[in-house]
């Protein structure tokens, strides 16, 4: 294959010169533009209040979820752009977040599915992703009361 290539090559570049054409000058502008960026919740923190105490013995992954309400404003996203989002933060494994508090983490949810932490997805930018969160703890582990506090960077960018 590599001979025929370069055997029909030899045999262009042996008859180009024999063609008597003009030469012209092209000249190519390329414009780069970088898109603006997307602002999460009007560049406000996002706070989730698990509200009420939660009592240790029914965290489960399921009890205690939360919304984790925020706006999303991408300028120069056309309608169907997909886009990715991530939650940045200390993994508590299982992809959940880590908290301060000993074998308490907090799962993530993106439109009921997990979401894990640190990993990006894809998203349609019609369709914003509903984000959750809810309590989870190792197995084996009895979580003493106490008060809790968790923290992630929710990242959004353009496909």
């Amino acid at each position: 294959m590599n001979i025929k290539f370069l055997y029909l090559l030899t045999v262009i570049s042996a008859v180009l010169p024999a063609f008597n054409a003009n030469a012209y000058t092209v000249n190519v502008t390329v414009k780069l533009v970088r898109p603006l960026p997307c602002v999460i919740n009007g560049t406000k923190d996002i706070d989730v209040s698990f509200k009420d105490a939660l009592n240790t013995d029914l965290i489960n992954g399921s009890n205690y979820i939360q919304s984790i309400g925020y706006d999303l404003n991408c300028p120069d996203a056309q309608p169907g752009s997909f886009m990715r989002l991530m939650m940045k933060g200390d993994d508590f494994g299982d992809g959940a977040l880590k908290t301060n508090v000993e074998g308490l983490g907090i799962a993530l949810k993106m439109d009921k599915n997990a979401l894990a932490v640190n990993k990006w997805v894809t998203f349609n930018y019609q369709n914003k992703p509903v984000l959750q969160a809810v309590p989870v703890k190792k197995d084996n582990i009895t979580l003493s009361g106490s008060d809790f506090k968790a923290t992630a960077s929710l990242l959004v960018d353009y496909q």
